[in-house]
């Protein structure tokens, strides 16, 4: 879609800098655990019929711990130069950041959209045991 190595931009999108750099970064302002930073909330609109399928797929290959399926969202979005209106379903999806490149992948797989949303916020923290469950849930790349 716009060339180059999906895992480069992936990367490159989520601020260029070393996994390793940004949990010193962070641990270092004193307000957030290493475990916290490892993890992030992926955020990815679908049609609802493809939501379940996803998420499915998603878990069972062990890319995330967990996705939310929000049923119904309304979407108002540009695209090719038009306004454009949709009823969606949102997947909130608890993961690694070490797992984002494969999970733009799989996406890529199994998404239905030229162009799919695919967004990524770290996680302060949290619950500590949850927090452990996600970590524990995610195969580690490799």
């Amino acid at each position: 879609m716009f060339g180059g190595d999906r895992q480069d931009r992936v990367a490159q999108r989520l601020g260029g800098a070393s996994h390793g750099a940004m949990v010193g970064a962070a641990c270092s302002l004193g307000r957030v655990t290493p475990e916290a930073v490892d993890l992030v909330v992926c955020l990815v609109t679908t049609p609802p019929d493809h939501a379940n399928p996803i998420a499915e797929a998603l878990v069972a290959r062990e890319l995330v711990a967990c996705v939310n399926i929000v049923a119904s969202v309304r979407s108002v979005y540009r695209w090719r130069g038009a306004v454009e209106h949709d009823e969606e379903s949102l997947l909130v999806i608890k993961t690694t950041h070490a797992a984002v490149p494969a999970l733009d992948d799989a996406l890529a797989e199994l998404h239905p959209y030229e162009v799919f949303e695919l967004v990524a916020f770290n996680v302060a923290g949290g619950s500590a045991d949850y927090l452990d469950w996600i970590g524990e849930s995610v195969k580690r790349p490799g």
